[in-house]
């Protein structure tokens, strides 16, 4: 992909100017990027910034007739006409957010419909009100995810984004959280963890680490469940085998406490700067 990779701390700040501008709103951008990356909390994140409604429409779970709307017979017009989805904003929300989630894995039939409200802001006899921004957000083929090309028409008239994961704005994100220490000293050490795609695909694992991974975490970490339960559950989501590197088996050993020579970190793998908060020792 021949788009520079950005964070999603700075895909977040870029939107919000963007909504701002009257002028750049109308335009629809296209969020590129791994599962789990936070394509679409951003967008949520924007739209409560201002304060505007979000519509959020997963392309890969309906219908074209759910965009365009029905066709039905009209007696007193003698003619066939469309009957509206009850989805599209109306004058009586002005402004607000239209995200069009996973438009590279829907079906053909229903990108179709979808390029008519990026390109044109209108399908069929629907106009989108001038107040609201299109944001589009999908994967690429090679993310490991279901996709389909984007023609170059298409693609000429949306701004696009390649967003990455980054781990100094993760353990910021983590901190404000309030994510457990364990976590943040973790993916402190091996920051590579912190999404693992190339390694999952080049392996052919079903699952790998991602930060919607390192979002569960915690959550498991925090349950009342028995320690051999927590592990299993941890490892559930992780690619590789679980081996005295993997953070099932340095969060396994912590109960609760976690030292740091309980995980080692590869050569090659820098430490990040240090992370506020108290790590148990």
């Amino acid at each position: 992909m021949n788009i520079p990779p950005v964070s999603i701390a700075a895909a977040r700040v870029a939107l919000v100017e963007q909504y701002a501008d009257p002028v750049l709103r109308r335009r629809a951008t296209m969020l590129w990027g791994t599962r789990g990356v936070g394509k679409s909390s951003v967008v949520r994140q924007v739209a409560a910034r201002f304060e505007v409604p979000l519509v959020d429409l997963r392309l890969t779970s309906i219908e074209p007739v759910d965009i365009r709307g029905a066709i039905y017979a009209d007696d007193v017009q003698a003619k066939t006409v469309w009957f509206p989805p009850e989805f599209p904003p109306t004058p009586a929300d002005p402004e607000g957010i239209l995200l069009l989630d996973e438009l590279t894995a829907a079906d053909q039939r229903l990108q179709i419909s979808a390029y008519s409200l990026i390109l044109d802001r209108r399908v069929g006899n629907y106009t989108l009100p001038d107040g609201w921004m299109v944001v589009v957000a999908g994967n690429a083929s090679f993310h490991g995810a279901v996709s389909h090309d984007m023609g170059t028409a298409l693609a000429d008239r949306m701004f696009h984004f390649n967003v990455q994961a980054s781990i100094d704005a993760f353990l910021q994100h983590a901190l404000a959280q309030g994510f457990a220490p364990v976590v943040m000293a973790y993916l402190k050490l091996r920051p590579d963890r912190l999404d693992d795609t190339a390694s999952q695909l080049a392996n052919d694992y079903l699952v790998g680490t991602s930060p919607r991974f390192w979002e569960d975490v915690p959550s498991v970490l925090r349950s009342g469940l028995s320690e051999p339960a927590k592990r299993l559950f941890v490892q559930g989501r992780e690619s590789a085998p679980p081996t005295p590197q993997s953070s099932s088996a340095c969060f396994a050993r912590s109960r609760p406490a976690w030292t740091w020579g309980a995980c080692s970190r590869p050569r090659g793998v820098a430490e990040r700067g240090a992370v506020t908060g108290r790590i148990a020792r």
